[in-house]
């Protein structure tokens, strides 16, 4: 008779770290009362096991499925590179309420047209997620056959889902969410690190294995991050992350890890009644319309995976009034505005040392590109100035410590679209410009 032991390890719900031993700082992360035990049964005795099936790499199998699963909505395709592939793993990321569910149940209700898929939730029943489809107005009753092939399920026994699965093969599979399963393997709470990493473990083997592709919802920490250990990202293929403000109608969805794609598309939607409308052009987002442009106004350009976005740049100064002059950016990082803010000062005869500086990029859309730098120096000296911007600017190029404009990738790619609307592309070139001309021959 075979002897087994159980094994307990410590796993830091945060980082992934295991310890032997319970503490309560992480020594991993350095966080506190992090560490959850994990309960696992080893085998004294290897089991003897069949050799692995190895095939001629030339030759894929028959049942091979090739190309990509379109899944209806464009923003979400190009996102994953042009659709899902067959047998991968996408897991869906984002803050409580910003539309993770909504966007997963359109997504599943445009393939069901078509296929069969099952939707997994354990977080809510059936009549709540009626109710959803019909406040999204998803739910066509007759006149709608697609959602005849949509099955629900309200298991959060993994063992169980992944059963039904292999029973019914779907052409889709979505986990709302991988917090709400659990497996009677493991001794803990629905939730917890081992439960999280097993479960997420088991769903990804039966994707590979059954060739069906399987979005799995992930809850997040009040980092941002993805809750869960680190392991769960390196599994999936995909990691999405949807994200928003709370009080404003836009949504972005962005790939923090993708297998089969880029990692520089994004996604763009607009939050109605009726549920997440695709947004076409991205520029009417995060541009004014209108030629007629305000002091501390300034059109720039950023390149994400195969589209060019034009984005809107404003600032405002301020005399300070108490203490040091503050630098207040939203869009992009402080370290980034005090740097170019000490360039103006320095290289380009700008003081602003006894003012308040807030820059604001337009949309709510975070950009760390460094072709923002000269629309960033643009804007703060219209404002400081009181001057505004000649309509048809767009301002690009990457401005450095010696007060030099330089090109930026792609920025041929961003002066044909520019020219295309009719717009005239300034910015850094081959030979670099210098930022002092710059603003003089732009604010006369």
């Amino acid at each position: 008779m075979q002897k087994s032991s159980e094994k307990t390890v410590y796993i830091c719900r945060s980082c992934g770290y295991q310890s032997t031993k319970w503490s309560g700082k992480c020594l991993g992360c350095g966080e506190w009362d992090t560490l959850e035990e994990n309960v696992t049964v080893d085998a004294a005795e290897s089991k003897k096991v069949n050799p692995a099936k190895v095939v001629d790499f030339s030759r894929p199998s028959k049942n091979e499925k090739k190309g990509r699963f379109t899944l209806g909505m464009k923003e979400v395709e190009r996102v994953l590179g042009g659709g899902v592939v067959s047998g991968e793993v996408v897991l869906v990321s984002g803050e409580p309420g910003i539309g993770k569910s909504t966007l997963l149940m359109q997504v599943f209700q445009n393939v069901s047209n078509k296929n069969e898929v099952m939707y997994v939730s354990g977080e809510e029943s059936l009549g709540q997620i009626s109710s959803r489809f019909e406040r999204l107005s998803l739910s066509g009753q007759s006149k709608d056959p697609g959602l005849k092939n949509l099955k629900f399920t309200e298991e959060t026994n993994v063992d169980s889902v992944i059963s039904a699965i292999e029973q019914m093969k779907p052409a889709m599979v979505a986990v709302d969410s991988i917090q709400s399963m659990f497996t009677e393997d493991v001794r803990s709470f629905a939730g917890s690190v081992s439960q999280v990493r097993e479960c997420g473990m088991r769903l990804t083997r039966c994707a590979k294995r059954l060739r069906i592709p399987i979005f799995i919802v992930g809850q997040v920490t009040k980092e941002g991050v993805v809750a869960g250990p680190k392991v769960l990202e390196h599994v999936v293929d995909a990691v999405l992350y949807f994200e928003g403000d709370d009080f404003g109608m836009y949504r972005i969805l962005r790939a923090l890890k993708n297998r089969f794609g880029t990692t520089d598309e994004v996604g763009i939607f607009e939050m109605t009644t009726k549920g997440l409308k695709e947004v076409d052009d991205p520029t009417s987002v995060f541009c004014e319309s209108g030629k007629k442009r305000s002091p501390g106004v300034v059109v720039s350009a950023i390149f994400k995976g195969s589209r060019v976005i034009f984005v809107e740049v404003q600032a405002l100064t301020s005399g300070a009034a108490f203490g040091s002059p503050r630098r207040m950016p939203n869009g992009f990082g402080k370290s980034r505005l005090e740097m170019l803010c000490a360039v103006l000062g320095r290289r380009a005869g700008v003081n602003l040392f006894d003012d308040d500086v807030f820059v604001n990029i337009m949309g709510g859309v975070r950009v760390d590109d460094p072709s923002l730098d000269l629309a960033i120096c643009m804007a703060v000296v219209s404002a400081k100035k009181d001057k505004p911007i000649p309509a048809g600017c767009v301002f690009v190029g990457e401005v450095g410590l010696s007060g030099r404009v330089r090109e930026v990738p792609f920025q041929g790619k961003m002066e044909a679209e520019a020219k295309r609307r009719g717009l005239k592309v300034i910015g850094g070139s081959k030979s670099d410009k210098d930022l002092y001309d710059l603003i003089r021959s732009v604010l006369k």
